[in-house]
C-alpha cells in the first residue's frame, strides 16, 4: 500500500524527509468496514496506511475526515467501523 497524510501533508513530502529507506519507516494504519448501502451484511475489510509520524493519536484525530473523504468517492457503501493501529499487527476486524 502507499502512505498518505493528513492536513495537507503529502506522502511525497513525508517520505522525502525520512533519511533511510521508505520500506524501514514504521507505518499507521487506518483500518475500516466498508458495507454495501444496500446489503449490510456484505462487508469487507479496508485500509489506508499512513507514515508513523503522524502517531496513533493523530490518526485517530484525523480518521473521520479521511474517512469522509473515502465514503464520498465511494458512493453506495458505508463504514460500520474503524481503528488506528500500527501496521502489520495482528488481526483485521475494526
Amino acid at each position: 500500500m502507499r502512505p498518505v497524510g493528513f492536513a495537507g501533508i503529502t506522502p511525497s513530502g513525508i517520505l522525502s524527509s525520512w533519511e533511510g529507506n521508505a520500506r524501514d519507516l514504521p507505518m499507521i494504519e487506518l483500518l475500516f468496514v466498508a458495507c454495501l448501502s444496500g446489503e449490510p451484511q456484505s462487508c469487507r475489510d479496508r485500509s489506508m496506511v499512513f507514515t508513523s509520524n503522524i502517531g496513533l493519536m493523530g490518526c485517530m484525530m484525523g480518521a473521520q475526515a479521511q474517512l469522509a473523504k473515502w465514503a464520498q468517492s465511494h458512493p453506495g457503501q458505508s463504514i460500520s467501523g474503524w481503528k488506528c493501529r500500527m501496521a502489520g499487527a495482528d488481526g483485521r476486524a475494526a
